[in-house]
């Protein structure tokens, strides 16, 4: 089970509900693997995993660009995406000119990589929308990089770090087939992610892709889940 953590597993900024962290905890005893793929830097999911509970949870940060196993500190086992020096380059291009533009309009997460901004009035989200899409104008930027508008934040990370590519790293690792993978998600960062996975729940979802199903909030997807797992 892949499931993204913001708008799916929880609202933003909230915690995850106590229901869906029981339902978690119950897929995982019935031999189950889950992983949390986010945007979120990797070393703050595997924070939140502990609290929920897990013990051999998946942890994929920034969109794919770390894969662990576990939430202990350090991870038993560390996957990291392979990064060149251009998008590396460009990454802090689109970071020094989002700040000289913005100040301390817009608050930086602490990626390792990708750069991810969150204007702190929401009011200016078009505008740094604007920003972004006037980089991707030059043909360097957009040959290497890609961006994800979220309703709180922008991500912009390189082109082939994304949380498809992650999903397929694991399942070579393990040996898993695409069938295995059930991918749950809202936005358009878990398109590739979809892409890799046997069966598709969308929440809310929105974006050009056409999910297996579509559902309201996390405890529908569960319920789906849940009979799926029945039905094996």
């Amino acid at each position: 089970m892949a499931f993204d953590i913001d708008n799916t597993l929880a609202e933003i900024n909230k915690p995850i509900l106590k229901e869906t962290v029981e339902k978690l905890l119950t897929l995982e005893k019935k031999g189950i693997w889950i992983a949390f793929v986010s945007g979120k830097p990797a070393i703050y999911i595997s924070g939140m995993v502990r609290q929920v509970g897990l013990r051999e949870a998946i942890v994929i940060g920034e969109n794919g660009l770390n894969i662990y196993y576990g939430c202990a500190v350090p991870p038993r086992v560390i996957i990291d995406a392979d990064v060149k020096e251009q998008p590396r380059e460009l990454l802090r291009e689109v970071h020094r000119e989002v700040h000289f533009h913005f100040k301390e309009r817009v608050w930086f997460q602490p990626n390792a990589v990708s750069v991810t901004a969150f204007p702190r009035d929401i009011k200016d989200m078009p505008e740094l929308r604007q920003m972004i899409e006037v980089l991707f104008s030059r043909d360097d930027i957009s040959s290497e990089l890609v961006f994800y508008q979220h309703s709180d934040s922008i991500d912009i990370a390189p082109k082939d770090i994304n949380k498809g590519n992650a999903i397929k790293s694991l399942l070579d690792r393990e040996g898993w087939s695409k069938e295995d993978v059930v991918a749950i998600g809202d936005g358009e960062n878990d398109i590739p992610m979809f892409k890799e996975a046997g069966y598709t729940i969308g929440l809310n979802f929105k974006a050009n892709f056409k999910v297996d199903i579509n559902v309201q909030d996390i405890k529908a997807a569960l319920e789906i889940i849940e009979e799926k797992i029945s039905n094996l």
